[in-house]
């Protein structure tokens, strides 16, 4: 069994398998598991198999059914994107598991458990079946102390586990975080060295329908909250829905959206909770973004009337996108560059595509710093570069009839 593959199998058996939800649902407050509760993950596997480059992306639902005093049957859903050197393909799997009650999993910790006590527990995982095997992981994990994290389901704070072994010669480190109110899974992180290489694997929390007893959390996105209560809340929700069922449904828009919301939510959940405590600090967010959601729904729009397959699709909309982006919200900070440099046109132009290009590349670095993937920094890079263009395209116009004005009042001066 390759090293890709014995990876890939410990992902899906510990529960390992974006974009980002916009807030928590409310459901029942009972303790975890229970009939009914939903846990829904954004899954980031940069590299399955060293030798053939294979990644995945996507995202992974377990609903919890049939709920006894002895055991529980949990439903996995797992859908997103298989990239190999051949090419992309979605996946879609879904698969039946039942596990035993009082004990602590993968998923979530029983309501009793206190691992600041225990400092050692044992966690149970759940059992796939796969190749006509029955497999399961298991381990001792070690209580590391609190830490708090945010996700695209909110914001919380959690107990931090670390399990490390060695499996068939990859060295594991698996870290796992609880929510200390609820007691499930927020964030989870699988670092797996072969030789001198590290991969990182990441599960992230999008949503749940679990209300937590402090009343639940709040969102995380400064989008989501800026246009909450707002006859625009309709249109962000409509636009979340694209996103999720048709961006990342696209090998081109996985990738971006992967790298971008590792990006996105290192600020917004601050961003966020500065609107709800200032009004004002979030009309002012609103009335910055509802170009950038005007120009989003045209987006979605093009991309419906497009004819050809969802890649090319994909491409050509962000290709006419970025720049009107760029030419909206760059166009100001050019012109002030202009106003205070007067550099010729030459010069100007010169400058602009070498700063252009240049930016662009640092992108695509901290991009592969996030996903590392080919796919994440050619798509990082690109829309980089075409806001850029739109901005320079915008403002050269707008500068050149400025100078002609000035020739002409100094002639007939």
């Amino acid at each position: 069994m390759s090293v890709g593959k014995r990876i890939l199998l410990i992902l899906f058996l510990s529960a390992f398998t974006t974009t980002p939800g916009w807030g928590l649902a409310s459901a029942s407050p009972a303790a975890a598991p229970y009939d009914g509760l939903t846990l829904l993950y954004d899954l980031n596997l940069p590299i399955l198999s060293p030798r053939d480059q294979t990644s995945f992306g996507g995202s992974v639902r377990f609903t919890f059914q049939n709920v006894t005093s002895t055991s529980t049957g949990v439903k996995i859903e797992v859908e997103g994107l298989l990239t190999t050197a051949q090419g992309s393909r979605g996946l879609k799997l879904t698969q039946a598991a039942a596990i035993p009650m009082g004990v602590n999993t993968i998923l979530y910790l029983k309501p009793e458990c206190d691992p600041q006590g225990e400092k050692w527990m044992k966690i149970e995982g759940i059992p796939l079946i796969i190749d006509g095997e029955v497999m399961s992981m298991r381990g001792v994990f070690q209580y590391e102390g609190d830490l708090p994290l945010t996700t695209p389901a909110g914001q919380f704070t959690t107990y931090r586990l670390r399990n490390q072994t060695i499996l068939q010669g990859t060295a594991l480190d698996t870290y796992l975080h609880y929510d200390k109110v609820g007691k499930i899974l927020v964030y989870a992180e699988v670092k797996a060295t072969v030789s001198l290489l590290t991969y990182s694997y990441t599960m992230r929390l999008r949503e749940t329908n679990m209300t937590f007893p402090s009343g639940g959390k709040p969102s995380a996105c400064l989008v989501a909250t800026a246009f909450y209560g707002t006859p625009l809340s309709l249109a962000v929700q409509e636009l979340r829905r694209f996103r999720d069922e048709v961006v990342l449904k696209t090998s081109f828009g996985a990738a971006f959206m992967a790298a971008f919301n590792d990006w996105y939510y290192r600020f917004s959940p601050a961003v966020a909770e500065a609107e709800r405590e200032n009004a004002f600090l979030r009309a002012g967010v609103r009335f910055v973004l509802q170009p950038l959601l005007l120009i989003i729904k045209a987006f979605k729009r093009l991309y419906e009337h497009l004819p050809f397959n969802p890649e090319v699709n994909m491409l050509l909309v962000w290709a006419a996108v970025s720049p009107l982006i760029g030419a909206v919200y760059l166009s100001p900070p050019v012109l002030t560059a202009y106003a205070i440099t007067r550099a010729r046109r030459d010069i100007r132009l010169k400058g602009g595509l070498v700063m252009a290009g240049a930016f662009s590349l640092l992108t695509g670095v901290f991009a592969w710093a996030s996903v590392p993937t080919f796919l994440t920094v050619f798509t990082w890079v690109i829309v980089a570069f075409s806001v850029q263009a739109g901005a320079l395209g915008a403002v050269e116009p707008a500068i050149r009839m400025v100078e002609r004005l000035n020739i002409n009042g100094e002639q007939h001066g």
